[in-house]
Order: C-alpha cells, then structure tokens, then sequence
C-alpha cells in the first residue's frame, strides 16, 4: 500500500514539474508589439482579477455573496469593470477596485474608494528580462489625498500581466490582466 502511494506521489510531482516548466506560448507579433509599447511608454493594463490578501475581512464579503461567482477571497473577478493602469510617457494614472482592508482612514468619499492616482511616477524604470523573456516594471506615486502607492509588475510577450500595488494606507493588493495600446485605443 505504501509502495502505492509512493508511486502516485511521484507521478504527480513530475506531472506539476512538467506542467511548470512550460514556457508561456505567445506570437513573434505580440512579442514585437509589446516591445514597442514599452519602448514607447504607451500601455495600458486591463486589470480582469483583483488578488487581495485573504483576511477575515474579505472572505467575510465574499462568502455574503456580494461578489460575482466564481469569486474567492483571494481571487475576484472584475472583468466587466472599467479596471486599469496606463503608462504613459510622461504620467501613469490609474482606476482599480480595491478589496481589502484600509488601515488608516482618511476621509471619506464614495467615489474615491478604490485606487486612483494620476501624475507624474517617481523611478519609474522598466526592465527587460532576456532570461525570462519578460518586462519587469516599477515606480512610485502619490495620490491626490496624500495616499503613496509602490507599484510593481511583470509584462509578458503574450500580452498578458500581473502588478502589485503596495499603499501607504491599505494591505496589498495584486491584478492579473492584459495588456494594450494605448495609441491604437486612441485611433478607435
């Protein structure tokens, strides 16, 4: 029996180590694409899930049934939200949900309850990661209320991203999305 479980035990960590060590597909086209957006600094990040930390706070809301289905504490999908975080040359701004736990109040507005900045980034650097294949991003910002933010994130070739969002005020929260163009969103 032991040898049984032995052997299934080993069979399903080379199956997850095998299914790991796939590279991510993606076109010479999107790779191309990407690298041009960067280069330019016009991005745009459509976020489709928002990770926040799984506090007792938000598994409370998630179990209400507040959210859509398919939602977990840690995993929320707000795909039919107008979530997202562009870059531009000269400023990044920003409109993403928030679900977490704010730590310091500051004052309180309804419509200023998620993420919001727009402005001019402190460092921002991005940088290419030749091993990866991967643009990592990261700068600094303070909203317009005083609240500092610390954003962090990895741009893919296939056009897909994951960023972090450290605040000032609020736990963690991560975003898993795509990415687009912002100068061809303009033309259409």
């Amino acid at each position: 029996m032991k040898m049984k479980v032995l052997a299934l035990y080993c069979i399903v960590v080379l199956l997850l180590a095998a299914c790991s060590s796939q590279k991510v597909s993606h076109t010479a086209a999107e790779k191309a694409q990407l690298e041009e957006m960067v280069t330019a600094k016009t991005f745009r990040l459509r976020a489709q899930w928002a990770n926040p930390l799984a506090t007792t706070s938000v598994t409370a809301i998630v179990n209400s049934g507040l959210l859509l289905p398919g939602s977990s504490p840690n995993r929320i999908d707000i795909i039919s939200t107008t979530a997202y975080l562009e870059v531009s040359p000269d400023s990044v701004s920003a409109q993403l949900p928030y679900y977490g736990e704010r730590q310091i109040a500051n004052t309180y507005n309804p419509a200023d309850v998620g993420i919001q900045f727009n402005g001019a980034p402190e460092d921002l650097k991005i940088k290419y990661n030749e091993k990866k294949d991967t643009y990592f991003f990261s700068f600094d910002i303070v909203n317009d209320l005083g609240e500092g933010f610390n954003v962090n994130g990895t741009l893919f070739p296939n056009l897909k991203t994951n960023f972090y969002i450290n605040s000032s005020q609020r736990f963690t929260i991560g975003y898993f999305g795509v990415v687009t163009d912002t100068k061809k969103e303009e033309l259409q």
